[in-house]
């Protein structure tokens, strides 16, 4: 089990310890049968047309997003709807009363439209009732390398950033 506390303290009380151990387990459950079964007939199960990516490559951000289907919960508090974007792009969304929360590749262009109404949940110096935060995950060699909790500003710009696992740990995570 993953032993992390929450550091970010604007997080407390919009998003539990909990929520986010189901999260990163989530992240690397997924990534763990991506790795197992890129090479095998059953590949395509990994993967839900809902986010589908435009050119439609087999990609393990597609296989992470898929671990978080629409109209499901996670730990009966967070629940997931499908976040549709310019030209139907899609991203998981996590949410509930208190925050919004987005499943993010390190690749992710943070200055990109349709990031600034999220951010924007972030402004009175995350006074307000709901406010955004996202996972970020990281790809090397086709190889999940780290995942990281974000709170960004209301412009945007990452203020605080927790590294939740990294490489040693997610090939530790793989082999047990």
């Amino acid at each position: 089990p993953i032993c992390l506390i929450i550091m970010i303290r604007q997080l407390l009380d919009h998003v539990t310890q909990d929520e986010i151990n189901l999260i990163v387990n989530m992240i690397i459950e997924q990534y763990a049968r991506y790795d197992i079964l890129t090479n095998s007939e059953d590949f395509q199960i990994l993967f839900s047309d809902e986010y589908a990516p435009h050119n439609r490559q087999h990609s393990i951000s597609w296989a992470i997003s898929s671990a978080f289907p629409s109209n499901t919960t996670v730990g009966n508090k967070l629940s997931i709807s499908c976040y549709k974007y310019s030209r139907n792009f899609t991203r998981p969304l996590l949410f509930n009363d208190k925050i919004n929360i987005l499943i993010l590749n390190k690749t992710t262009h943070l200055n990109a439209k349709y990031l600034k109404r999220f951010y924007s949940m972030n402004s009175n110096n995350f006074c307000n009732n709901k406010i955004f935060c996202f996972f970020k995950f990281s790809v090397d060699n086709k190889k999940l390398t780290k995942i990281s909790l974000c709170l960004p500003d209301d412009n945007g710009n990452i203020i605080q950033e927790e590294e939740l696992l990294n490489k040693s740990q997610i090939e530790m995570r793989l082999v047990a």
